[in-house]
């Protein structure tokens, strides 16, 4: 090897450290770390003075600084609602019969929709400029809320706009990996419910079902929110809204978590068109056509019904066959989910006990030992 060759590496592992030395020396120059500042807590104080009132953003549904999930299968109207309902707070009228106690700002974020579309949805149900008066900031941008650019773009917008309520249509669109993830559902809301509720605003966001349980009747409605155990521990409300009829515009919204206030019965809402209206500037409207009162008679009717037949038979266990044929002579002829969602209700009530898989007795029946049979397919 040269001396040239010699000299060139020297000087390259004399610059390496060098190099090394400053790296260290500016390290050791860094200010320490100002100490972390404790957590302050609540004022418990305030145990002392009576509660405050609750404060409305929509009657009976909503209140300010809530958050609320709608979930709905893909397709069934769940934009529908949220324009409607911001639509309402931005004007100050009624929403689904609850009165908006006065108008409001409001932020819609849709990823979703395009621009022609919502343009053309938000005249049909009603919507004009004059009413509106700048309260309502609707964006088809496509925000991606688990990216920093764009949550700050977010933070800068409610900073701006001051909305009292937020819309995120839908959480698949705006944070697609929180579905499905629990650690990206738990950034989601300590980024976007945390900046929302220290802006003092509500959220509202539309969410799918998952698809194993979209509309399935004998299961827990929370269970079929996607990202359930954090997204709906989070949220103050949830609701769900079920078709009717497929290719229907006909709906039940179902207000199925109670936190602050109690439940909504469940409520039949019906898209409407205008037949006076010209097909180019259709008018349309979300219409209530009061509580589901179905699901209540039918239940106790059935209930009386299975009861009857399960104390004609002694008490002995009865087949769930035997009780899902009790259905053919209902008037409405509920369908098998719904007596399945009705026999499972019972069992939560206490009024019905199942000792064995396919089979039913009264909950305060003795269970002799000639009851104990195989399981009996359902």
């Amino acid at each position: 090897m040269s001396v040239f060759r010699l000299a060139e590496e020297a000087g390259a592992a004399h610059s390496e450290d060098e190099a090394m030395w400053a790296a260290r020396l500016a390290e050791e120059q860094q200010p320490a770390p100002a100490p972390a500042a404790p957590l302050a807590g609540l004022d418990l104080g305030r145990l002392a003075r009576p509660p405050e009132p609750l404060r409305w953003l929509v009657e009976g549904r909503m209140t300010e600084s809530s958050f609320t999930v709608l979930g709905a299968k893909p397709g069934v109207g769940k934009s529908w609602l949220g324009e409607d309902l911001a639509i309402a707070v931005t004007t100050g009228r009624p929403w689904l019969g609850h009165a908006v106690p006065q108008p409001r700002r409001v932020l819609y974020l849709d990823a979703e929709n395009g621009e022609d579309l919502v343009l053309r949805r938000l005249r049909q149900l009603g919507a004009r400029s004059e009413a509106l008066d700048g309260r309502l900031l609707y964006s088809v941008e496509p925000l991606l809320l688990s990216r920093g650019p764009d949550l700050a773009r977010l933070q800068a917008t409610i900073e701006h706009h001051q909305p009292a309520l937020l819309v995120v249509d839908t959480l698949a669109s705006h944070a697609p990996a929180a579905e499905s993830d629990t650690e990206h559902m738990a950034g989601f809301l300590a980024d976007v419910w945390t900046l929302a509720r220290r802006q003092g605003c509500a959220m509202l966001l539309l969410h799918h079902l998952r698809k194993g349980l979209q509309g399935s009747g004998k299961d827990d409605p929370l269970d079929a929110f996607r990202g359930s155990g954090h997204l709906i521990g989070a949220a103050d409300r949830a609701w769900v809204l079920d078709p009717l009829a497929p290719g229907e515009p006909r709906f039940i919204l179902r207000d199925v978590k109670p936190r602050q206030f109690p439940c909504a019965p469940p409520t039949r809402v019906t898209v409407v068109d205008d037949e006076v209206s010209p097909p180019e500037d259709r008018r349309t409207r979300l219409e209530v056509q009061g509580v589901e009162p179905v699901i209540e008679r039918g239940y106790d009717t059935f209930l009386a019904a299975v009861l009857t037949f399960i104390d004609a038979h002694a008490g002995r266990p009865v087949r769930t066959a035997d009780l899902l044929h009790l259905a053919l002579s209902m008037p409405d002829e509920p369908s098998k989910r719904s007596c399945d969602d009705w026999l499972s209700r019972a069992v939560a009530a206490g009024v019905l006990h199942k000792p064995k898989r396919g089979l039913w007795v009264r909950a305060q029946a003795p269970l002799e030992d000639d009851h104990e049979e195989e399981e009996v397919p359902e």
